[in-house]
């Protein structure tokens, strides 16, 4: 997750984010209370505490799923041109379940 932070300071500098191992995920997400996180495991506590999450292929598989607004969709591949665009649509739009 870490170079897919690296990736997204060019094209999106106002994005805020805090790249933390998958050990720190449920620490990290209770204290900052992100619009979005990021992972490749959803956790019991992002399922509950995010407003939105991204999860990239999850099980080293080639797909991502996404919950914004409460509603999970699941991409069968996902660039960086759908990633950036899906989490602009969660950091401005999403609203806790």
């Amino acid at each position: 997750m870490r170079s897919l932070s690296s990736a997204l300071e060019a094209p999106r500098p106002d994005f805020e984010m805090l790249a933390a191992g998958p050990e720190d995920l449920d620490e990290a997400t209770l204290r900052l209370s992100p619009q979005v996180v990021v992972c490749s495991q959803v956790t019991a506590v992002v399922e509950a505490e995010a407003s939105a999450w991204i999860e990239l292929y999850p099980d080293h598989s080639s797909r991502a799923v996404v919950r914004l607004n409460g509603e999970r969709s699941t991409f069968p591949g996902m660039d960086l041109e759908t990633f950036l665009a899906t989490a602009d649509r969660a950091g401005k739009g999403a609203r806790p379940d």
